[in-house]
């Protein structure tokens, strides 16, 4: 089992290639492979890994309907992907809230003026932003069940090595180093790097019953990259 910082991993892909000097190029080159590596596992096949999915919170202001969610709260919620649940916290139940359709809250919800306690969302965009309807009356707290996403690292950062524990070898170290001696990124390419792929059937054997699996997903045939019509996004559609 591996649980690496980032400096560690560097030096373990340059020893293992054989590059004697670690200059800031080596380095930026060396974290640019182990970001191409870790957001490949996160994206293979859609499959909507346990250690992806997590939460945040932040606050409402009277009389604001849209955050932007990746920065809001000082943007505690920088690595969110997709929404799968938005709750609202009225100190005395955590409530669920209610998707609703982008264009039924463009053109009736947006215009209504409607104050009060929020019961609906809509997402939209990209960076995503949140409305909220009826349109907050008050500060409250707001709490989003999220799927993240495999963010850039850079310099010694390890919060974002976000693969588990038992699986960066396989992943970061040997992934990494494939492209890089490869210099081959694509997913396809990343088939042929036996450690990584080894450390993907880990990964699905090792996912949690309670996380529901995407619809007849033929697990065996994991190499041959993803069906045309599945992706993380629909499976992560936000509602409630």
């Amino acid at each position: 089992m591996a649980n690496y910082t980032n400096s560690e991993l560097i030096t373990r892909i340059q020893n293992g290639l054989g590059w004697d000097t670690a200059t800031d190029a080596i380095k930026l080159l060396i974290c640019q492979a182990i970001t191409e590596a870790g957001q490949t596992a996160a994206t293979w096949r859609g499959i909507p890994w346990w250690w992806l999915h997590t939460t945040g919170s932040f606050p409402t202001v009277d009389g604001t309907a849209s955050y932007a969610l990746r920065t809001v709260n000082e943007a505690s919620m920088s690595s969110l992907y997709a929404i799968e649940r938005v709750f609202f916290d009225d100190e005395n139940d955590i409530l669920p809230m209610s998707w609703q359709e982008y264009q039924h809250w463009y053109t009736t919800e947006r215009v209504s003026g409607a104050t009060g306690t929020p019961t609906h969302y809509v997402v939209n965009g990209e960076p995503p932003l949140i409305h909220f309807m009826p349109v907050p009356d008050a500060a409250s707290t707001i709490n989003v069940a999220y799927v993240m996403k495999h963010r850039t690292i850079v310099g010694t950062d390890t919060t974002g090595l976000i693969v588990p524990d038992e699986f960066q070898g396989g992943i970061y170290v040997s992934g990494a180093s494939w492209i890089l001696r490869n210099r081959n990124t694509d997913l396809e390419a990343l088939t042929k790097c036996e450690p990584f792929v080894e450390a993907i059937y880990r990964m699905i054997d090792a996912q949690p019953e309670n996380y529901t699996q995407a619809p007849d997903v033929d697990y065996d045939d994991v190499a041959n990259g993803p069906p045309a019509d599945w992706n993380l996004d629909d499976i992560t559609i936000a509602g409630s």
